[in-house]
């Protein structure tokens, strides 16, 4: 993946990531909402705190369930539409 597509993901929001007893919750205080996130979603959302760009979220992804990439991709791919339809992350592609 070029560099260029690495530099288009940016956060738009402050959220809090936080556990509670029913797992990890997103947390948006500017909107209110509280997401339930599973461990890859929240790894992703780590990740991009980071700053972390698609490959170096991917390869942490492969590294920490052991998954196949091509498979872990796709879902990356679908993690961020979801994160920027909640307007939690910007994505210069959309």
């Amino acid at each position: 993946m070029s560099e260029t597509s690495e530099a288009k993901l940016s956060l738009k929001v402050e959220f809090d990531l936080d556990s509670s007893d029913r797992g990890l919750l997103l947390r948006i205080p500017e909107s209110g909402q509280v997401l339930l996130l599973n461990d890859s979603a929240h790894l992703v959302l780590s990740q991009l705190q980071q700053g972390a760009g698609r490959s170096q979220i991917i390869a942490a992804l492969v590294e920490g369930f052991d998954v196949d990439e091509e498979v872990v991709r796709g879902d990356v791919e679908r993690c961020l539409l979801d994160l920027v339809r909640l307007g939690v992350v910007e994505d210069a592609r959309f």
